[in-house]
C-alpha cells in the first residue's frame, strides 16, 4: 500500500462499511469530525487490520 493523503483516507472511510470511530475524534468549531481511516478502530500502525484500504481505493479510482 502506498502512502495515502488525508483526503484519500477520508474518502476511503466514507465508503467503508466497516468504519468504526475509535472515540479519538476531536470536533472543532469548523466541524472537523468527518470519517477518516486515521480515527477508525481498524486502522492501526498506519494500516487497516481488515485489509480493506486497497480494495476501496481501487473502487474509488474506477468510479
Amino acid at each position: 500500500m502506498k502512502d495515502l493523503s488525508m483526503g484519500q483516507l477520508k474518502a476511503i472511510a466514507n465508503q467503508c462499511s466497516q468504519y468504526e470511530p475509535n472515540g479519538v475524534q476531536l470536533t472543532s468549531a469548523v466541524g472537523n469530525n468527518n470519517p477518516n481511516c486515521a480515527n477508525c478502530n481498524h486502522y492501526q500502525n498506519s494500516k487497516c487490520n481488515l485489509d480493506l484500504i486497497d480494495e476501496i481505493l481501487n473502487n474509488l479510482d474506477q468510479g
